[in-house]
């Protein structure tokens, strides 16, 4: 199964996780010169990652979503971006 790119809409994934394959994960050198990483998989994978141990560091924060729109309603839950900000609320 293909996997999203980290840098491509997630609308309406939810929660999705990638069963098959490996994520690949990338080193990035952010705006400011500090270290971050992307994740190609869904909006939950990387934090995920990140609580099983992946990296080396613990996280202060959870960055996510490209939005095409507000994240509003009773479906809030279905947003990938929301999604992910959940998991890191954990």
């Amino acid at each position: 199964p293909r996997r999203p790119p980290p840098d491509a809409s997630q609308g309406a994934v939810g929660r999705a996780r990638t069963l098959r394959g490996p994520l690949g994960v990338r080193e990035r050198t952010l705006g400011d010169g500090l270290l971050g990483w992307s994740v190609d998989g869904y909006p939950t994978g990387g934090v995920s990652l990140a609580f099983l141990g992946f990296f080396e560091n613990g996280f202060d924060l959870v960055a996510s979503g490209i939005n095409y729109g507000a994240n509003i309603g009773d479906d809030i839950t279905y947003s990938g971006t929301v999604s992910a900000a959940m998991e890191g609320g954990v």
